[in-house]
């Protein structure tokens, strides 16, 4: 296929398994099994793809290897897929397998070319060298320490500056206070700005892919909880929204559709909080649950009140009015 994307990231859903390319690899899965019986022997995709431009995506998979490319460099082999030697699988694929595409939130997609050809016996020959792909490490990429310079370095001049005057702007903020720290490993970024009210504002970046997003903090240990007594330091989305509204209805309503829908509950460490704390999807007693966010009547189950945004300007100038109006929600609750 022949596709172009304005924003991370790229799903193709293929049998019962699925490929996403062009997101952070460090916190997701890339790849699992088409069969749906299980994810692959540990291999990770190099998944970055360029943005903005069109490029190329060919599969392969046959009883005897499974191949991924992007414009023609090979990014995924192996010999040892789970429907190789899956007992259900023939059936499926005797059947047909169902694909699907699909992108992330706001995100443009545009399919300029797909075609499928199917093998009767012979598949095409293995390229040369093929067989040689090492198992993926981002760490085999970069080893020294991460700066802010290069965690933006792979990013186009304008994003760039971008970046620089969002760091600059929001450093400068008082009473919110946000200090910045940077996670990362190989090309992986993630520059990190936290208050001590609890939020905090994120930018992750991969070679030229990048993405923004800002949230309110959420213990996750229920050790935590009991130490510092609740859930969360803060939670202001529904009187950020509210307070955005005043100005502009049209503004709060569009930052209202970034938020990050919560589809499942991460069951993990905190007990019996879940229905406490606003989670209208997975009627469990335990996990990590999303915030019941409200705005004009409507209710949204988002993760941590998460608000995502793309990597534009316009879209760097609208998370710097979220930030800043709740840096004056915060003043105003100190006065």
């Amino acid at each position: 296929m022949t596709v172009k994307i304005d924003a991370p990231s790229l799903h193709i859903m293929l049998g019962n398994g699925h490929i996403a390319l062009g997101r952070d690899s460090l916190n997701h899965i890339d790849f699992t099994d088409i069969s749906g019986e299980g994810h692959t022997s540990g291999r990770k995709i190099r998944n970055y793809i360029p943005y903005n431009e069109f490029f190329t995506i060919s599969i392969i998979f046959s009883f005897e290897y499974m191949q991924i490319k992007i414009n023609d460099e090979i990014r995924y082999f192996s010999k040892k897929e789970k429907y190789m030697t899956s007992k259900l699988f023939p059936a499926l694929n005797n059947e047909g397998l169902e694909i699907k595409i699909n992108c992330d939130k706001r995100s443009e997609l545009v399919i300029k070319d797909f075609t499928i050809t199917e093998f009767d016996n012979d598949v095409p020959e293995i390229i040369a060298g093929a067989e040689d792909l090492l198992p993926y490490t981002p760490a085999e990429e970069h080893v020294e320490k991460h700066s802010f310079d290069f965690c933006i370095s792979g990013l186009s001049k304008e994003l760039q500056d971008e970046i620089r005057q969002t760091n600059e702007y929001i450093m400068s903020l008082k009473p919110l206070k946000l200090k910045r720290k940077i996670d990362g490993r190989g090309v992986f970024c993630n520059i990190v700005y936290i208050s001590e009210y609890g939020f905090s504002y994120n930018i992750h970046t991969q070679r030229n892919m990048a993405a923004h997003t800002m949230g309110w903090i959420l213990y996750n240990t229920h050790r935590e909880q009991q130490k510092y007594g609740g859930k969360r330091k803060r939670e202001l989305t529904d009187k950020t929204l509210a307070k955005l509204a005043e100005t502009s209805p049209e503004f709060a309503e569009r930052m209202y559709n970034n938020l990050e829908e919560c589809l499942g509950c991460a069951c993990r460490g905190v007990p019996k909080t879940c229905n406490l704390d606003g989670c209208i999807i997975c009627k469990k007693s335990f996990g990590l649950c999303p915030t019941l966010i409200t705005y004009n009547g409507k209710k949204m189950s988002a993760c941590h009140g998460r608000m995502a945004f793309k990597m534009t300007p316009s879209d760097f100038a609208d998370a710097r009015e979220v930030i800043d109006t709740i840096n004056d929600i915060v003043a105003e609750e100190k006065l």
